[in-house]
């Protein structure tokens, strides 16, 4: 049975550190989460990615700033040059009453930010609870499969 604070944990080890083996347990405890195969990559930026499949189309992880204190739970899309059209989808679809997410890319220079339709933002010092997380990763989802069938 999947427990919600394995992933909260993980999540703080792969903020403190970068490394393939907190990056795999997190890509392993978001797996058992929401029943979907996860892999994790070191990189510029560090991820751990939901879609296994670079396809066009929507992908989901998480995305760490190398040397930051922070990562992202991303929904993006592929390929980056169609992030800003999908980001008005879902602002014309949802609304923008989305919560503590964030419609837009981080402002970084690695494409997969510059993919980003929403994202939202954990610093190290102040993660939600087991219970936010959980839902931010299935709404992420939810909104991930709306995506994949438009």
């Amino acid at each position: 049975m999947p427990n919600p604070s394995r992933v909260r944990d993980a999540l703080v080890q792969s903020l403190a550190r970068h490394d393939p083996r907190t990056l795999g347990q997190l890509a392993s405890e978001v797996e058992a989460m929401v029943s979907r195969p996860a892999r994790a990559g070191l990189g510029p930026p560090p991820e751990v990615m939901l879609a296994v499949e670079r396809t066009p189309g929507p992908w989901l992880g998480y995305l760490f700033q190398p040397g930051g204190s922070s990562c992202w739970l991303a929904l993006g899309w592929q390929p980056a040059g169609e992030a800003a059209a999908m980001r008005e989808s879902v602002l014309v679809d949802l609304g923008d009453n989305l919560g503590s997410a964030r419609i837009g890319a981080v402002p970084a220079p690695w494409e997969p930010f510059a993919a980003i339709v929403l994202s939202v933002e954990y610093q190290t010092g102040s993660l939600p609870s087991e219970h936010h997380l959980v839902n931010d990763l299935h709404a992420m989802v939810m909104l991930h499969d709306l995506l994949s069938d438009s």
